[in-house]
């Protein structure tokens, strides 16, 4: 053993007499687990050398069942544990798989996780033999390494077993080569994630007892050596000094010096830090941040003759230069929060309360102080469930062991970990949990379920450090904290941040340093109290107060993030802000990452005071934001935001200072975490009225459900004694703006009828309750509210004067998908029914314009125009096709199939005013088989609304008059200068436009490869003019041929497939592009333009509104009023193209044999400036 090795034992060093003792080493247990409770150990050191013999019973380690005797320590990180391990004698009369070895392991239950490299006795014919197993979850089954199993080694005679964990990834490796034992070989490695800390030692498993054999095994285990692989901490310089083992495991070569780098987190990417000489294991870093937490990583650099090669020795735990000022102070701690629960099916609360001593006093057997009294509700000794919650903080970093003692079931959780999970009474046993390794002035969440049933009660918690006593874990280490609240640190703040509940003021306190959510780097530095739901929720609490360092940038507030702690998740917040020259003013900030890794957009609002209650209301994908005042007479809505968050969610107070120096603190109550319950209330129309109505159980119920004992539920307004005070009925034509109220009542059983005067117009109602928190929520009352589907009623309808859409229907060869040749025939129809039959055309040839019916297969149809509502309100669109449809309601596209189905497809709801055209554009494809084209609207008048064919009357064609204007692919221009034709596509496309050649509608079909790289394949829609100009379209629908499919507007140099050319576009799923050819034959290029937020994605869609301007001999872009510019912030020059240039709209199929299709409306072209024209200035 090297002369430094005993120093390495887990940090300290052992000193013990030569003699026998009994009692174990400092920092080490002896423990029996599993069901065996047999056996001793006893410890001897000779020459700085220590030996540990185990006398154990037990019956296997295998399967889901492990029993035995261990003695161990805990250890935090990448560690090793070595020992001399002797075989088992072969006339001892034990089974093949009696066991004596290493043993890295969670808690001592014995279902925990663990893994084991051991030696076995085997068979007379294989003699001992090495083996290899793990156990990787809880309760799962032991398997072996990944291609280890058991395997001849050291056979009937004494060898080294040497267990290296290093991260994830543990290695085996052995030596016989006594007495020095330097020369190792490697039996193989297994990665698996455990926990950060886990339990090392030794231990022995009689396995099978025969007849006449011995009651125990007996194993003398010499040499034990257990430590970390590196280790950190401060130095007397006031910097941080790594220090490592001086013999790393390598089967080959000299170790001649060591390599160190640095990892900063909590990202821990690492870096060179320096170099140092054989023999010299330490390193001090004087570079060290204070504050900022590092991990040292060690390689060892191994001469192996030919070639050096570098060798991982291993990876410190996190260390820091302490910067404990504004961290929470031990003096404030007070014990834990407590629940009791009576063993009814579902559980019922009996009593909630603070705790200040439990874990210490709880340990007795028929006459309890704590809980069975009747000060908490429950009057009985058995029969009852606890729960416990608050958080744990330490004086002194390190590795510290936990011990449990618990009649009946005892399940802990420390920082969202789960150390144990004891399922049934244990004797009485002491149950060593897996370790934990904390740090000094963080807060460490802790939960324990308790379960008692008969008998005795005892429910304790105990704890150890390196060599100290087990003891009690003291009361003042604890602070209690409500369940299922939880909340950690986010990021790395030099600040610990801490979260307290106030039980007297029920006012939860957060303190944080940190930059909070930074926009310059990406990510969170905060504080985050949290519960998660993956169901519609609204959390809501009001900020009292805001304090810190005297300056901008520290706040207070709630946020919703799709991960608890990730310091990237995407997610948002609303908090009170400091701002101003001394942070003396409050402000509103919004922050919202719409996706994990991106960065944050952030906007400010006014607030007009302070205090301010906050509520993020989620619904669906869609988060609210809201805040009300003493004076703002009800919620005011900041902001709504579509989101693409999906599943649990979490939500909750958040607080930081802004800076990595400081600290600040949030003060927040009347804390709400609410569920808002669906079909709260009832409406019913009639005669010129609405009928509201409830039902005996109060509309608005605020439910909390706890997970950590999954069968308990309560209700704020009834077991908490919380109760709603009244209710408020209100009335808009919208539904999220505009209430007024109509009623006040009293009562959750009332029936309320409202005259409705007007017609045509629809109305949604919400009730609104105010309730009593209780409590556990905090105290004081709070409110929320449900809002009906809409209501009305109609004495008649907006009649419309329409005619039906422009039709056109097109001839289709068999193989082929999407429309692929001209129109065959044109017409202005309405959208009726059509149901193939035997032989029943879509246009019979006396319709058709060459003579010849089209269908009953192999055709396509497109309906195009304008869509005038009937009444104000929520429409839905149907459709039952066979085959494929796509249907655009207002730019949107609301219905999209593709293929066969019997099944209705309904869009979402489209909100239209009574009177108002809005664009609507139906695709239709039919191929073979069946066929049928059904297709209505319904509004949300009355409960039942019926779907029913839209009426001719409000269906208008492209042109206001009803007169449609086919145009010629390669016709002259016939539609004033505009003329249409197709550039190197293979199949034909067309236009149909309608209104004057100033400003008109169309639809625009075409094939075409793609507008890209150095040729493009298109259709164009274009005039010529050598003039500054304006032009500016909508479009309204692009029919997905591919996701490239593209329309937009172009400028082009010629009508050449090469031609220069730039264009703006919006493509069928990757959003608006701007692109360009700059010399002809050239390759393009585009970019997502950066003023418009997720130009480049597919929620960049229809509809958009292009225009172009060229003035200066430039061409200036604008997508949806917003200026864009192209690379490096500029627009396109185009002073050195041709003098005439054409210009109009462009699309492409990205398709050589399918066409795509797209509504355009609002086209508009106008010269500016024309030349000769003279500028006055006045």
């Amino acid at each position: 053993m090297c002369a430094n090795m005993t120093a390495w034992m887990v940090g300290f060093s052992v000193v013990l007499a030569t003699a026998a003792r009994a009692a174990a080493p400092a920092g080490w247990a002896d423990k029996a687990f599993g069901d065996s409770t047999e056996g001793s150990s006893s410890y001897s050191e000779s020459g700085g050398e220590l030996t540990i013999t185990v006398n154990g019973a037990g019956t296997d380690i295998w399967n889901k069942t492990d029993t035995g005797r261990y003695v161990f320590l805990p250890l935090a990180g990448d560690c090793e544990i070595m020992a001399t391990i002797p075989p088992i004698p072969r006339d001892a009369l034990f089974g093949e798989w009696a066991r004596q070895g290493l043993m890295m392991r969670g808690a001592l239950l014995n279902n925990a996780v663990n893994i084991v490299f051991c030696r076995n006795k085997g068979t007379d014919v294989t003699g001992t033999r090495a083996e290899f197993s793990l156990r990787k979850t809880h309760d799962a089954n032991t398997v072996n390494w990944n291609a280890l199993s058991t395997l001849s080694f050291a056979t009937n005679e004494t060898a080294r077993l040497r267990l290296v964990r290093q991260g994830d990834t543990y290695s085996a490796w052995g030596s016989t080569n006594a007495p020095a034992y330097d020369e190792w070989i490697f039996f193989g490695s297994q990665t698996q994630p455990f926990y950060e800390a886990l339990n090392v030692g030794v231990f022995v498993s009689r396995w099978a007892q025969q007849s006449g054999g011995p009651s125990l095994l007996t194993c003398d285990f010499g040499s034990v050596v257990a430590r970390n692989l590196v280790t950190a901490s401060t130095n007397a310089a006031g910097g941080l000094t790594a220090q490592w083992i001086g013999d790393p495991a390598i089967t080959n070569g000299t170790v001649i010096g060591y390599n160190v780098s640095r990892a900063e987190g909590p990202a821990w990417s690492y870096t060179a830090l320096g170099e140092t000489a054989a023999g010299v294991t330490a390193f001090d870093d004087a570079t060290a941040a204070l504050g900022t937490a590092y991990r040292y990583r060690v390689h060892a650099r191994v001469d192996e003759g030919d070639v050096t090669n570098t060798v991982l020795v291993g990876t410190s735990m996190p260390a820091r230069r302490p910067a404990v000022a504004g961290n929470p102070s031990p003096a404030a701690l007070k014990g834990v929060y407590a629940e009791y629960y009576k063993p009814t099916s579902p559980l019922t609360l009996a009593s909630a309360r603070v705790e200040p001593n439990i874990f210490d006093s709880w340990n007795n057997l028929g006459y309890a102080v704590y809980p069975p009294n009747t000060a908490n509700g429950l009057g009985v000794l058995d029969n009852f469930k606890s729960l416990f919650a608050g958080n744990l903080i330490v004086e002194e970093s390190g590795c510290y062991g936990l011990v449990q003692r618990a009649d009946d079931m005892f399940y802990l959780t420390l920082d969202g970990v789960q150390l144990s999970a004891q399922i049934a009474w244990l004797n009485g046993l002491d149950i060593h949990t897996a370790p934990v390794w904390l740090e000094a002035g963080r807060s460490y969440p802790i939960r324990v379920e308790h379960t008692e049933g008969g008998g005795g009660e005892i429910a304790q918690l105990k704890w150890f450090k390196g060599t100290s006593d087990i003891v009690p874990v003291p009361n003042l280490r604890f602070e209690p904290f409500p369940w299922p609240w939880q909340h950690r640190d986010v990021g790395d703040s030099p600040r610990f941040g801490n979260a307290i509940y106030d039980s007297a003021a029920y006012a939860f306190t957060v303190t944080s340093g940190g930059l909070g959510i930074d926009p310059l780097t990406g990510r969170d530095d905060a504080h985050f109290v949290w519960q998660s739901a993956a169901a519609d929720f609204d959390v809501i609490a009001r900020v009292t107060a805001l304090t810190g360092p005297a300056q901008p940038g520290m706040s207070a507030g709630l946020a919703i993030r799709t991960a608890a702690t990730a310091d990237d998740a995407a997610g948002l917040a609303l908090v009170v802000q400091a701002t101003g020259a001394g942070g003396g003013e409050r402000a509103l900030g919004l922050a919202y990452r719409a996706a994990a890794g991106s960065a944050p957009a952030t906007e400010a609002f006014a607030l007009p005071e302070f205090p301010v209650e906050l509520r993020l209301a989620r619904r669906g994908t869609n988060v609210t934001a809201y805040y009300r005042t003493a004076t703002s007479g009800g919620w005011v809505g900041v902001t709504n935001i579509g989101t693409s968050f999906t599943g649990a969610l979490y939500a909750g107070m958040t607080a930081f200072s802004g800076d990595r120096a400081h600290t600040a603190t949030g003060v927040f109550d009347t804390v709400t975490f609410a569920y808002p319950q669906s079909s709260a209330f009832d409406v019913t129309v009639a005669n010129h009225a609405a009928t509201v109505s409830t039902s005996s159980k109060p509309p608005m119920q605020v439910r909390q459900e706890n997970d950590a004992l999954p069968n308990a539920a309560y209700y704020w307004s009834d077991a908490l004694s919380g109760g709603v005070g009244s209710y408020t009925l209100s009335r808009s034509d919208r539904p999220d703006e505009g209430f007024t109220q109509i009623a006040s009542l009293t009562s959750p059983d009332y029936t309320h009828t409202d005259p409705l005067s007007v017609t045509n117009t629809l109305v949604f109602y919400k009730l609104e309750t105010a309730y009593d928190l209780g409590a556990l929520a905090g105290g004081g009352s709070n409110s929320l509210f449900a809002v009906s589907a809409p209501y009305g009623i109609s004495d008649g309808s907006v009649t419309g004067s329409g005619t039906g859409l422009f039709a056109a229907f097109h001839r289709a060869p068999v193989t082929d998908a999407y429309a692929t040749n001209l129109p065959a025939h044109t017409m202005v129809r309405n959208l009726n029914t059509w149901e193939k039959g035997t032989s029943t055309p879509i246009v019979s040839a006396a319709e058709s314009d060459d003579g010849i019916q089209i269908g009953p297969d192999n055709f396509q149809s497109t309906w195009a125009g304008w869509v005038e509502p009937q009444y104000t309100g929520y429409h839905w669109f149907r459709t039952q096709t066979d085959d494929a449809i796509a249907v655009w309601v207002d730019g949107k596209r609301v219905i999209y199939y593709w293929g066969y189905t019997s099944t209705a497809q309904t869009s979402a709801p489209v909100w239209l005013e009574a009177g108002q055209r809005v664009p609507i554009h139906v695709y239709f494809q039919q191929g073979t088989g069946g066929g049928y084209f059904r297709m209505w609207w319904k509004h949300g008048y009355g409960l039942d609304g019926q779907y029913v064919t839209i009426p001719a009357a409000q269906l208008y064609p492209l042109a206001a008059d009803g007169t449609p204007l086919a145009v010629a692919p390669e016709g002259p221009a016939t539609f004033g200068p505009w003329r249409n034709i197709d550039i190197n596509t293979a199949r034909p496309g067309h236009a149909v436009l309608g209104g004057t050649p100033e400003a008109f509608a169309c639809t625009v079909t075409g094939a075409g490869s793609d507008i890209w790289g150095s040729s493009d394949g298109l259709h164009f829609v274009y005039q010529e003019t050598s003039q500054n100009f304006e032009i500016e379209a909508t479009f309204q629908s692009l029919l997905p041929s591919d996701g490239w499919a593209k329309a937009g507007l172009m400028v082009r140099d010629g009508t050449a497939a090469n031609a220069r050319n730039m264009c703006v576009i919006v493509s069928a799923s990757n959003g608006y592009r701007i692109q360009l050819r700059s010399a002809t034959g050239g390759e393009s290029a585009s970019i997502a333009p950066v003023e418009i937020p997720n130009a480049g994605t597919a929620s960049s869609s229809t509809p958009v509104t292009f225009k172009l301007v060229k003035k200066r001999g430039k061409i200036e872009v604008t997508i949806n009023g917003v200026h864009a510019t192209y690379t490096g912030g500029i627009d396109i020059d185009v002073s050195g193209w041709s003098q005439n240039l054409c210009v109009g709209l462009a699309l492409t199929s990205h398709s050589g044999s399918r066409l795509s299709t797209a509504l355009v409306t609002d086209v508009a072209f106008t010269v500016k400036y024309p030349t000769g024209t003279v500028l006055s200035l006045r």
